[in-house]
């Protein structure tokens, strides 16, 4: 499980951390709000692509905010952890934004487009579906062959 907690705040700067072990780079980071004039962009530490990713495929502005991750999906233990970090990171912004992405499909596709994007990671679309879609005690049929999904 992975879970962003934080908060609004004034200004146009967001801080953002992690307690994710095992990473070799700074915990912390701060960023502007991303505007149309000046965009997200991929760098380092690496471990915040994906939450820069998905800031910068959600379909709503949002606000300054100071925000800390924690997770029990362990890194790069080919466990989906990518895909956690993402669809927290998106729910997150739901909640801090006020706009709840009704089209699951849709918040599955923009946090794999943050993946392509921002982590340069050519992944598939199951952890992410996986991740929006799923609820305990349940099977979710994902079919690709035809670009079909049933829920």
């Amino acid at each position: 499980m992975t879970v962003i907690v934080g908060r609004k705040k004034d200004g146009n700067i967001c801080q953002l951390g992690t307690s994710a072990k095992g990473a070799n780079e700074p915990k912390m980071i701060t960023f502007p709000v991303p505007t149309k004039d000046s965009p997200l962009v991929p760098g380092k530490p690496s471990w915040a692509n994906y939450v820069k990713g998905v800031i910068a495929n959600f379909p709503e502005r949002i606000p300054a905010f100071d925000a800390m991750i924690a997770s029990s999906v362990p890194l790069g233990g080919g466990l989906s952890s990518s895909a956690s970090l993402e669809v927290a990171t998106y729910t997150f912004l739901e909640q801090l934004s006020g706009k709840e992405e009704k089209d699951l499909k849709a918040k599955a596709l923009a946090c794999q487009k943050a993946e392509h994007d921002f982590a340069n990671m050519p992944c598939g679309i199951m952890d992410q579906f996986i991740s929006v879609m799923g609820k305990k005690g349940s099977a979710l049929l994902l079919d690709c062959r035809y670009g079909l999904f049933y829920f």
